[in-house]
């Protein structure tokens, strides 16, 4: 982590580093945040996107691309028109490792092996958070609930949760009501497809469906899956993110081999690039705007934006923001807040 903080030393105007909590034994949940006048406020209009890797501690691809992200965002900065532009309209925030006690454990080199999995308590985090059907299995853990606080405490727009052992990007719903491998749909099935299908097309192999990473492995068309089809994972963050924020997260296992050797990690930075930054690129479709006081003109907080048809509510930030992720098309929305009459718009 004090690369994250040497970065963010050097580049004083693009970027600062927090910490969200601490591990069972202590370690920060270290965040860097990669904006314009990253030291200052939120700018009003400019989205919310973060990444988190390593919510597994021993899959560390996902930590390590993240890192090289951080490098390839900061260094290119002024020099490279897609970073500047991206570094210049989004508030980015990377969590490179959200188990540093699981990573302390892993064992290097070992693509199948499960120690540093789950957490110091022996807790996985990803069947650590409140569910929709089952409830919430165990006590909460340190690390989930900083997450979680996170996740409550800012209006984030677009996530990636990333893993190892596979070559898929996953897409909500992680469960399903029975328990079981179904197709557990959203109201925001498309959205989420199409999100799947920006990271699986441009990384050069994930689309192709190849990677034969386990014999047992179902087939992944065009290098994506609803989660629950796969199997069910209940009590995961991607669930949790969906159903109790505004923020769309899909979850993308990054390679076969979750602890490659580090001869290999540049490679996976190679592959992960374009898809990266494809991906970060998202959190600008859709719609977006304010909701003010027609008379004082102050932001409204907590207005709901809903979209006909679509049974899930998009909340307007403390500033009156709202950005709601949408395929291009023609929607009707309808703006309500308490006190005030409700304002449609039909396009």
């Amino acid at each position: 982590y004090s690369l994250m903080d040497q970065y963010a030393a050097r580049f004083p105007t693009l970027a600062s580093t927090f910490s969200v909590g601490k591990s069972v034994q202590g370690s920060d949940l270290k965040v860097i945040r990669i904006t314009l006048g990253a030291n200052a406020g939120a700018v009003p209009g400019r989205p919310l996107f973060k990444y988190i890797g390593s919510m597994h501690g021993n899959e560390v691809v996902g930590r390590q691309v993240l890192i090289y992200l951080i490098q390839h965002l900061l260094d290119n900065y002024g020099f490279d028109d897609e970073v500047s532009r991206l570094v210049n309209a989004t508030d980015i925030y990377i969590m490179p490792g959200m188990n540093p006690d699981g990573f302390a454990v892993s064992t290097p080199d070992a693509c199948g092996e499960i120690r540093g999995r789950n957490n110091h308590n022996g807790y996985d985090l990803n069947r650590n958070f409140p569910d929709q059907f089952t409830g919430q299995f165990g006590i909460v853990q340190p690390e989930v609930r900083a997450v979680m606080n996170w996740i409550q405490s800012k209006q984030f727009v677009l996530l990636a949760n990333l893993h190892g052992g596979s070559l898929v990007a996953s897409y909500p719903f992680d469960d399903s009501s029975i328990g079981m491998s179904t197709y557990s749909e959203s109201p925001d099935d498309d959205i989420f497809r199409s999100l799947a299908m920006t990271y699986s097309t441009n990384h050069p192999f994930m689309h192709l469906n190849n990677a034969d990473c386990v014999a047992y492995e179902p087939s992944f068309s065009n290098g994506i899956t609803n989660g629950a089809e796969w199997y069910s994972v209940p009590g995961g963050m991607q669930d949790f993110n969906y159903l109790r924020s505004n923020d769309f997260e899909i979850t993308v296992e990054l390679s076969c081999c979750k602890y490659p050797p580090a001869s290999a990690l540049e490679g996976e930075w190679s592959s992960n690039k374009a898809p990266l930054m494809a991906y970060l690129a998202r959190v600008h479709s859709g719609i977006k705007g304010f909701v003010r006081d027609a008379t004082t003109g102050v932001g409204l907080l907590g207005a709901e934006i809903k979209v006909v048809g679509r049974a899930h509510v998009v909340r307007t930030t403390n500033l009156g923001e709202y950005w709601r992720l949408l395929l291009p098309g023609t929607y009707n929305l309808t703006v309500s807040s308490p006190g005030y009459y409700s304002r449609s718009a039909f396009n």
